[in-house]
């Protein structure tokens, strides 16, 4: 819970969006290796979710700067 009031000014509604889009991936790559669709290797693709949301902040921070 403190981390999470620690964390709140850097989930932004963008970041929280990109978060879940990336996390409905994950899910649909799940779902392909229960229905034995094809081999995906779900543990490779967690850091996804870190990537995501520090590209997300990277591109506002350099959005909000260069906007004028």
């Amino acid at each position: 819970t403190i981390l999470a009031r620690w964390m709140e000014p850097f989930f932004t509604n963008i970041i929280i969006n990109q978060i879940s889009a990336a996390g409905g991936l994950l899910i649909i790559a799940i779902a392909i290796r229960l229905l034995r669709l094809g081999e995906v290797n779900i543990e490779n693709l967690l850091p996804s979710l870190l990537v995501v949301a520090l590209l997300s902040w990277v591109y506002e921070q350099f959005q909000l700067r260069y906007q004028r």
